[in-house]
């Protein structure tokens, strides 16, 4: 773990008595943030994440080191010289990475979501579940997700697989770090596609199939309720108190949702981060039938998420900055700008559908029916560019951007379809959303009102809120929002620019299904 960077943030006096500690644990990087009762935040330091790719696994595996992992957490925590005035402890991270370890707790194997490794195994879960996997667990198909996991280590590394006793979400695995118990929460649970979603238990037909015991797995408790109390060790190692208390937080997109105030029946969330998930909360679960969609546990109790997510976006954003756009962002660096207000600039003053080019790179419309397709990312320009025409950065980038707010409409399509819920509203959060062009944009593309808090660090920040309910900072979900997420301007589409992007929107669905049917 290399690469740290942190602020100390402004907030002064009285506020200062108290702060809650935070770890955020995303695919990108891994972030402490000790926020204030108010939801300021006191102070904030990340460290990039680095993976291992075991060499026998041919690139489709990946791991992450851990006690590594624990180190920089606590690195960061202690360098603020603030432990001492935490009262209270929360972890949220990447959802379905996993920590198996053995019985003293210590990690046998660590990976990451992105680690692929049951490609090889998941064709004997479908073959002994079936359909049932997506109906008692919401999710499908089973590749990335900890049931493979299981049965990979089982039947390629048996000698592996004896030293491991218990199954946990990597959060799961950092909150035992700081209290010494073993807990997860209703989100985290779902995500580990052993979790009945409607019956809010571990599921016993999924234990049986893969030969493993509830002992082995988490207590399930509800988010913003303590599991425990900083231990001995730990304190000496961050600075935090013995004896203050771990509250239990939740799924990193669940937890930005619940920061976007997504929390009514019908609310939706766009997290436009790495990656777009893009959450409906439901009061009662809802099984697509068709299967392409997913439903979750929200971190809130009472309340489910049915997710049709967008897939790539932000690593997009990166792609484009570090690979087409590298002089001119080094030329924005030069005169001291931000060189992502400068690539946003770019794009915006690029025309209405980017010159006529169409793209499709990255972003998705949910569909997992079939299995995960993997297609090619492409960009299309019409005949005249390609024959000798010249062709903007600005224009491209523009491109990249619109196909990123199609995707997002046709999510948002598919959550009406499967829910028969109208969406009247989008809460956007995440890096993207600190592009009021970005907001702008989706609006438009959308024809829907748009609104954003005003700290776009979302998973922390939802976490702060269930580290202040647990602490009892607040007494409930609602005080807690109300005191600490500040809302920001909501924007309203143009009908002018609304009315273009609907034929482009259909040329678009019409490219993409083209796109999608080279997939295999």
């Amino acid at each position: 773990m290399l690469d740290f960077r942190s602020f100390q943030g402004s907030v002064g006096g009285e506020r200062l008595k108290e702060l809650l500690a935070v770890v955020d644990v995303g695919g990108g990087s891994a972030r402490v943030a000790l926020v204030s009762g108010e939801g300021e935040y006191a102070y904030f330091s990340s460290v990039r994440m680095s993976y291992s790719f075991p060499e026998d696994l041919m690139g489709v595996g990946m791991e992450l080191d851990a006690e590594a992992l624990w180190r920089s957490i606590a690195s960061m925590i202690n360098r603020s010289g603030m432990g001492g005035r935490v009262v209270g402890v929360g972890v949220t991270s990447q959802r379905y990475a996993t920590v198996f370890t053995d019985r003293e707790g210590k990690p046998v194997y660590a990976g990451p979501n992105t680690d692929a490794r049951g490609l090889t195994v998941q064709h004997l879960i479908i073959e002994k579940v079936g359909r049932d996997l997506h109906r008692i667990t919401g999710h499908w198909p089973p590749l990335l997700f900890m049931p493979a996991r299981i049965l990979w280590f089982k039947m390629e590394r048996p000698d592996v697989y004896a030293r491991i006793s218990r199954f946990l979400n990597l959060n799961d695995w950092v909150t035992f770090k700081f209290c010494g118990e073993y807990a997860t929460d209703l989100s985290n649970a779902a995500e580990t596609v052993m979790f009945d979603v409607s019956r809010l238990e571990w599921s016993r037909r999924m234990l049986d199939e893969l030969g493993v015991d509830v002992e082995q797995l988490p207590m399930v408790v509800s988010a913003g309720e303590v599991v425990g109390e900083v231990t001995e060790e730990a304190s000496r190692e961050t600075g935090i108190p013995e004896g203050t208390p771990v509250v239990m937080g939740g799924g990193d997109t669940q937890c930005a949702v619940l920061a976007s105030k997504a929390k009514d029946d019908g609310d939706v969330c766009v997290v436009a981060g790495t990656t777009a998930p893009i959450q409906m909360v439901l009061s009662s679960p809802l099984i697509d039938p068709e299967m392409r969609i997913w439903t979750s546990c929200h971190v809130l109790p009472g309340r489910w998420v049915l997710e049709s997510n967008a897939g790539v976006m932000g690593r997009l954003v990166e792609w484009f900055k570090e690979e087409l756009a590298g002089k001119e962002m080094e030329e924005a660096e030069g005169k001291g700008l931000n060189p992502y207000d400068e690539l946003f600039r770019m794009a915006e003053e690029a025309p209405v559908g980017a010159g006529g080019i169409m793209a499709s790179m990255g972003p998705q419309v949910m569909d997992y029916s079939g299995g995960i397709r993997v297609f090619p990312p492409t960009i299309s320009f019409p005949p005249f560019i390609m024959v000798g025409g010249t062709v903007t950065k600005g224009e491209v980038f523009r491109a990249l951007l619109e196909n990123m707010a199609f995707a997002v409409r046709g999510n948002c399509e598919q959550l009406q379809e499967v829910s028969g819920r109208e969406v009247e509203e989008l809460k956007v959060t995440g890096g993207l959303a600190r592009s009021r062009f970005f907001l702008r944009l989706i609006s438009d593309v959308t024809g829907l009102p748009v609104s954003s808090p005003l700290v776009e660090q979302g998973s922390s920040l939802g976490c702060a809120v269930c580290v202040a309910k647990g602490a009892g900072v607040y007494k409930s979900f609602d005080e807690a929002l109300e005191g600490m997420v500040k809302e920001g301007e909501s924007i309203h589409p143009s009908r002018e620019r609304s009315k273009e992007y609907e034929e482009l929107y259909s040329r678009w669905r019409r490219f993409y299904g083209k796109v999608v049917g080279l997939g295999f």
